[in-house]
């Protein structure tokens, strides 16, 4: 899963907008290979609105199950007759996969809610949302901000849990 992480940082590294580079021949062959790990890359090179939207309301599922299990493991910490370990260990194992694996997607997806065309104050990908103005857009602006709030502070937490030595 480590290995995942590190892919999935590294991949940033290649991208022409960040980062100038002046050999194209490694460019392009790094770009090939790592965009698999980019899930926002691997959506807008499948030109399908569809899965853009799938991912995206996935990503706000996963992150509502996660605060929603924490807060039964809250509940069932002071009423001990409804606590059960499966849900401990469901927990535990959403946390880790949430740490190590998808981070950087959710990431990815949560922050590309931002991106707009400066000149046609459309959506990036959904070509069809005005930017802003569209009540879908706003609703998916407001689930990105709660969500990236959550998901670094779940984070945050796992790394502070299983990362010190």
């Amino acid at each position: 899963m480590i290995f995942i992480m590190f892919m999935q940082v590294f991949s940033f590294l290649f991208e022409n907008d960040i980062f100038a580079w002046s050999d194209d021949i490694l460019l392009e062959v790094s770009q090939s290979i790592l965009e698999y790990l980019r899930i926002v890359e691997a959506i807008e090179n499948s030109h399908s609105q569809v899965y853009y939207l799938i991912f995206f309301y996935f990503a706000v599922v996963y992150i509502t199950v996660i605060s929603l299990l924490l807060a039964y493991l809250r509940y069932t910490l002071e009423n001990t007759k409804y606590y059960f370990e499966t849900v401990t260990q469901l927990l535990r194992i959403l946390l880790l996969l949430s740490y190590f694996v998808f981070f950087m997607p959710f990431y990815e997806i949560f922050t590309s809610v931002f991106r707009c065309d400066s000149e046609s104050e459309k959506h990036f990908h959904l070509t069809e949302m005005t930017c802003y103005s569209d009540a879908e857009h706003i609703i998916m602006v407001v689930l990105s901000v709660i969500a990236l709030i959550a998901l670094i502070l779940f984070n945050i937490v796992i790394a502070l849990l299983y990362n010190e030595t």
